[in-house]
Protein backbone atom coordinates (compact mmCIF):
# COMPACT_ATOMS: atom_id res chain seq x y z
CA UNK A 1 0.00 0.00 0.00
CA UNK A 2 1.55 3.59 -0.88
CA UNK A 3 2.30 5.64 1.76
CA UNK A 4 0.10 9.02 2.19
CA UNK A 5 2.34 12.14 2.28
CA UNK A 6 2.07 14.87 4.49
CA UNK A 7 1.96 17.95 2.39
CA UNK A 8 0.48 19.02 -0.64
CA UNK A 9 2.75 20.88 -3.16
CA UNK A 10 1.60 24.15 -3.75
CA UNK A 11 0.01 23.64 -7.56
CA UNK A 12 -1.61 20.45 -5.73
CA UNK A 13 -3.54 23.31 -3.34
CA UNK A 14 -4.21 25.10 -6.42
CA UNK A 15 -5.89 22.52 -8.25
CA UNK A 16 -7.75 21.22 -4.88
CA UNK A 17 -9.08 24.82 -4.54
CA UNK A 18 -10.20 25.36 -7.91
CA UNK A 19 -12.13 21.71 -8.34
CA UNK A 20 -13.99 22.96 -4.60
CA UNK A 21 -14.61 26.56 -6.82
CA UNK A 22 -16.76 24.95 -9.29
CA UNK A 23 -18.30 22.39 -7.01
CA UNK A 24 -19.22 23.67 -3.70
CA UNK A 25 -18.54 27.37 -2.62
CA UNK A 26 -18.43 25.91 1.38
CA UNK A 27 -15.86 23.07 0.22
CA UNK A 28 -13.54 25.69 -1.55
CA UNK A 29 -13.68 28.00 1.76
CA UNK A 30 -13.26 25.60 4.12
CA UNK A 31 -9.92 23.86 1.98
CA UNK A 32 -8.95 27.59 1.72
CA UNK A 33 -8.59 28.85 5.35
CA UNK A 34 -7.26 25.29 6.57
CA UNK A 35 -4.64 25.50 4.17
CA UNK A 36 -3.78 29.10 4.53
CA UNK A 37 -4.53 29.27 8.12
CA UNK A 38 -2.89 26.33 8.95
CA UNK A 39 -5.76 25.03 11.20
CA UNK A 40 -6.72 21.39 12.86
CA UNK A 41 -9.88 19.77 11.33
CA UNK A 42 -11.26 20.42 14.74
CA UNK A 43 -10.53 24.21 14.71
CA UNK A 44 -12.00 25.21 11.39
CA UNK A 45 -15.23 22.85 12.02
CA UNK A 46 -15.43 25.41 15.15
CA UNK A 47 -15.59 28.84 13.31
CA UNK A 48 -18.19 30.91 13.77
CA UNK A 49 -18.66 33.89 11.32
CA UNK A 50 -18.07 36.13 14.83
CA UNK A 51 -14.68 34.81 14.24
CA UNK A 52 -13.41 36.82 11.94
CA UNK A 53 -12.71 40.75 12.22
CA UNK A 54 -12.37 42.47 8.70
CA UNK A 55 -11.12 45.63 10.86
CA UNK A 56 -7.97 43.89 12.26
CA UNK A 57 -7.89 41.47 9.61
CA UNK A 58 -7.90 38.40 12.54
CA UNK A 59 -9.26 35.49 13.11
CA UNK A 60 -10.09 34.03 16.78
CA UNK A 61 -9.63 30.65 16.21
CA UNK A 62 -10.21 28.00 19.05
CA UNK A 63 -7.20 25.79 19.33
CA UNK A 64 -7.77 22.48 20.75
CA UNK A 65 -4.31 21.76 21.93
CA UNK A 66 -4.51 23.98 24.81
CA UNK A 67 -7.83 22.94 26.80
CA UNK A 68 -8.53 25.11 30.13
CA UNK A 69 -10.35 25.70 32.76
CA UNK A 70 -13.21 28.03 32.27
CA UNK A 71 -15.42 29.98 35.35
CA UNK A 72 -17.43 27.39 35.74
CA UNK A 73 -14.93 24.69 35.95
CA UNK A 74 -15.69 23.22 32.68
CA UNK A 75 -12.71 21.99 30.28
CA UNK A 76 -13.10 24.83 27.21
CA UNK A 77 -11.25 25.19 24.13
CA UNK A 78 -9.02 28.83 24.66
CA UNK A 79 -9.19 31.08 21.50
CA UNK A 80 -6.43 32.14 19.62
CA UNK A 81 -6.02 35.34 17.52
CA UNK A 82 -4.33 34.84 14.29
CA UNK A 83 -3.28 37.40 11.59
CA UNK A 84 -4.59 36.56 8.45
CA UNK A 85 -2.08 36.40 5.69
CA UNK A 86 -2.24 39.42 4.38
CA UNK A 87 -5.90 40.66 3.11
CA UNK A 88 -5.69 37.97 0.54
CA UNK A 89 -8.18 35.55 1.85
CA UNK A 90 -10.49 38.93 3.16
CA UNK A 91 -10.77 40.07 -0.18
CA UNK A 92 -11.54 36.90 -1.94
CA UNK A 93 -14.29 37.29 -3.80
CA UNK A 94 -15.49 33.67 -3.09
CA UNK A 95 -14.93 34.07 0.73
CA UNK A 96 -16.73 37.43 1.02
CA UNK A 97 -19.62 36.15 -1.03
CA UNK A 98 -19.44 33.06 0.94
CA UNK A 99 -19.74 35.13 4.28
CA UNK A 100 -22.32 37.17 3.13
CA UNK A 101 -25.09 34.92 2.46
CA UNK A 102 -24.35 32.88 5.68
CA UNK A 103 -26.54 33.48 8.46
CA UNK A 104 -24.90 33.75 12.35
CA UNK A 105 -23.41 31.20 13.91
CA UNK A 106 -21.35 28.26 12.36
CA UNK A 107 -19.15 29.15 9.31
CA UNK A 108 -19.82 25.83 8.45
CA UNK A 109 -22.85 24.21 9.22
CA UNK A 110 -24.14 20.81 9.54
CA UNK A 111 -27.20 19.07 7.74
CA UNK A 112 -29.14 21.05 10.73
CA UNK A 113 -28.68 24.95 10.26
CA UNK A 114 -28.10 25.37 13.97
CA UNK A 115 -24.84 22.68 14.27
CA UNK A 116 -22.02 22.58 13.14
CA UNK A 117 -20.73 20.37 10.29
CA UNK A 118 -18.65 17.17 11.75
CA UNK A 119 -15.08 16.64 11.95
CA UNK A 120 -15.90 13.41 10.32
CA UNK A 121 -17.84 15.04 7.72
CA UNK A 122 -15.19 17.33 6.70
CA UNK A 123 -12.83 14.25 6.22
CA UNK A 124 -14.79 12.43 4.02
CA UNK A 125 -15.50 15.49 1.78
CA UNK A 126 -11.39 16.32 1.73
CA UNK A 127 -11.07 12.83 0.71
CA UNK A 128 -13.84 12.51 -2.06
CA UNK A 129 -11.53 15.84 -3.30
CA UNK A 130 -7.90 14.38 -3.33
CA UNK A 131 -9.51 10.60 -4.93
CA UNK A 132 -11.13 12.82 -7.81
CA UNK A 133 -7.41 14.57 -8.30
CA UNK A 134 -5.74 11.31 -7.35
CA UNK A 135 -3.49 12.81 -4.52
CA UNK A 136 -2.88 10.55 -1.58
CA UNK A 137 -2.90 12.98 1.28
CA UNK A 138 -5.75 13.48 4.61
CA UNK A 139 -7.03 16.88 5.39
CA UNK A 140 -4.01 17.11 7.89
CA UNK A 141 -1.51 18.24 4.94
CA UNK A 142 -3.34 21.20 4.36
CA UNK A 143 -1.66 21.88 7.90
CA UNK A 144 1.65 20.46 6.67
CA UNK A 145 0.66 22.63 3.69
CA UNK A 146 1.01 26.20 5.58
CA UNK A 147 3.95 25.36 7.52
CA UNK A 148 5.91 23.99 4.75
CA UNK A 149 5.18 27.25 2.58
CA UNK A 150 5.71 29.67 5.24
CA UNK A 151 9.28 27.82 5.77
CA UNK A 152 9.88 28.00 2.22
CA UNK A 153 9.42 31.79 2.06
CA UNK A 154 11.39 32.77 4.95
CA UNK A 155 13.52 29.98 6.32
CA UNK A 156 12.58 30.72 9.50
CA UNK A 157 11.09 27.89 11.74
CA UNK A 158 10.30 29.98 14.62
CA UNK A 159 7.46 31.87 12.10
CA UNK A 160 6.41 28.02 11.16
CA UNK A 161 6.12 27.68 14.97
CA UNK A 162 4.44 30.95 15.73
CA UNK A 163 1.92 30.46 12.70
CA UNK A 164 1.26 27.10 13.61
CA UNK A 165 0.97 27.68 16.75
CA UNK A 166 3.27 24.71 18.15
CA UNK A 167 4.89 24.90 22.11
CA UNK A 168 7.89 23.32 20.50
CA UNK A 169 10.73 23.92 17.84
CA UNK A 170 10.43 20.17 17.50
CA UNK A 171 6.77 19.74 16.43
CA UNK A 172 6.98 22.87 14.14
CA UNK A 173 10.00 20.97 12.41
CA UNK A 174 7.86 18.25 11.29
CA UNK A 175 6.00 20.65 8.76
CA UNK A 176 8.81 21.56 7.18
CA UNK A 177 9.82 19.31 3.82
CA UNK A 178 12.68 21.03 2.18
CA UNK A 179 13.23 20.23 -1.01
CA UNK A 180 16.74 20.08 -3.33
CA UNK A 181 15.97 23.83 -4.19
CA UNK A 182 15.70 25.08 -0.69
CA UNK A 183 18.73 23.01 0.13
CA UNK A 184 20.38 24.76 -3.04
CA UNK A 185 19.03 28.27 -2.16
CA UNK A 186 20.42 27.65 1.83
CA UNK A 187 23.75 26.82 0.02
CA UNK A 188 24.03 29.50 -2.46
CA UNK A 189 23.28 32.13 0.67
CA UNK A 190 26.78 31.27 2.13
CA UNK A 191 25.32 27.83 4.25
CA UNK A 192 28.52 26.23 3.27
CA UNK A 193 31.52 26.57 4.94
CA UNK A 194 34.93 25.72 4.17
Amino acid sequence: MKEKKKFLEPEEFKRLLDVAKKVNIRDYVLFLLAGNLGLRVGEVVRLRKSDFDFGTKTVMAPTLKQKTKGPLGKEELPVVYIELPGIHIMNNEVFKKYFKVLGSGWLFKGKRSSSRISENSVQKIFKKYVKALKIEVSFHSLRHFRGDSIYKKTFDLMAVKTSLRHRSMKYASTYVHPGLKEITRYFDKGGFVE
